[in-house]
């Protein structure tokens, strides 16, 4: 596609149909117009430098019609572009009105994003449709485009096969796993921060942890650090290499994560997914103040095609209405109209998942639910199909 000179948007409650549109219009400089609310969050693009000199514009009043045309204008007579256009997307419905009149008036070309349909609408252009055609957006730039980073990920403690063999034993697994949640000492470890020396002592005098059937169903962690798993006679090794901390997440139900990730990781190195990442923490981008405490948020997995996020909440036991809310709630920050939330359970309905979930994932506009063999469906083609309110079984 030829360049621009100069693209105008519209700064509204979402940046990322803008930073889209950065990617697929590309212009020498981006001049977003805003106004006193939406002007912090529009300087969050800042970031992305690769697109062009972004710059916003302020507005007085996004409901004076006149005033907008005169702005842009103005802007139109100090930079004097040969190959402008404007995109309608965001803003009020007032600066949608006069981006769309001058655009008429000027003869020149303006943009619409149908982000449900993935196509740009095109009107005194070449095309009439640009369709979203490739990966744009990494999972960083979801989140960089709320203000925020991704701090820190982790990779995977144990291998494809291990958590392979834990899914296919899963229940003889789950009874060792509640066995060793309920023990008072694990739970003290698993919420402390203690180095990996102290741990180590600690964890030796909890193992082993067996069921009601020792010799084909057990756990034990040796000396060195090499965690034995015994699920229905069929023992394998993990070598811990001091990592205690993610071997008490992991226990504890990080397996069931690092099982999708793998699962999902299929798409990745088939390209059908831009991006995966495990066990995220992402933090507030922007200096903290004095005194305020640092936003940090937790997210067990997401993945991109490039276009839309996805965050993953998984579970092998009880799902609570927090896990639940935790999940929309980072859905509308990070993603807003281009992502979707998908609760996970390793279960199907019974006692361990709360009826009042299933209500709030119904009437939910972010999250869809995966219940009970989750492999079946987490392919790239289900996932995109899968919309929220969805339960999938």
């Amino acid at each position: 596609m030829h360049k621009f000179d100069v693209v105008f948007h519209l700064g509204g409650e979402q940046n990322l149909p803008n930073l889209l549109a950065m990617h697929i219009l590309p212009a020498v400089q981006h001049l977003i117009l805003v106004t006193e609310k939406t002007a912090a969050r529009s300087s969050y693009l800042k970031y992305f430098k690769s697109l062009g000199t972004i710059t916003t514009i302020p507005l007085y009043n996004a409901f004076d019609f006149d005033d907008i045309i005169k702005v842009l204008n103005h802007k139109l007579l100090e930079l004097k572009p040969y190959h402008f256009g404007f995109n309608i997307t965001g803003g009020t419905k007032i600066m949608s009105l006069a981006a769309l009149r001058l655009a008429t008036e000027l003869n020149a070309p303006y943009f619409y994003l149908n982000t449900a349909a993935k196509q740009v609408l095109c009107w005194n252009y070449t095309h009439t449709t640009i369709p979203f055609s490739q990966a744009y957006l990494t999972i960083n730039d979801f989140f960089a485009a709320s203000g925020h980073e991704l701090a820190a990920s982790r990779s995977p403690l144990a291998t494809a096969s291990i958590t392979d063999f834990v899914y296919s034993h899963r229940a003889s697994y789950s009874r060792l796993q509640k066995r060793l949640c309920k023990t008072p000492a694990f739970r003290i470890l698993h919420n402390s921060h203690s180095p990996s020396s102290i741990l180590q002592n600690q964890l030796a005098k909890i193992f082993p942890v067996y069921t009601a059937s020792p010799k084909t169903d057990y756990l034990d962690l040796s000396p060195a650090g090499t965690l034995t798993l015994c699920l229905s006679g069929e023992s394998h090794t993990l070598t811990i290499h001091d990592k205690y901390q993610r071997l008490l997440h992991w226990l504890a139900g990080g397996w069931f994560e690092e099982y999708l990730f793998y699962q999902l990781k299929h798409s990745l190195d088939s390209g059908a997914l831009k991006d995966l990442a495990l066990g995220l923490t992402v933090n507030w981008r922007e200096t903290t103040p004095p005194g305020s405490i640092e936003l940090k948020q937790e997210i067990d997995l997401a993945f991109t095609d490039g276009i839309t996020l996805w965050l993953v909440e998984a579970k092998t036991g009880r799902i609570f209405q927090d896990g639940f809310n935790k999940l929309e709630q980072s859905c509308k920050i990070f993603a807003g109209v281009l992502g979707s939330g998908i609760l996970i359970s390793l279960w199907k309905k019974g006692p361990k998942q709360d009826p009042g979930i299933l209500e709030r994932v119904r009437g939910s506009f972010h999250v869809a639910m995966l219940n009970g063999d989750p492999d079946r469906h987490l392919n790239i083609h289900t996932l995109k199909q899968l919309t929220p309110q969805t339960i999938l079984e």
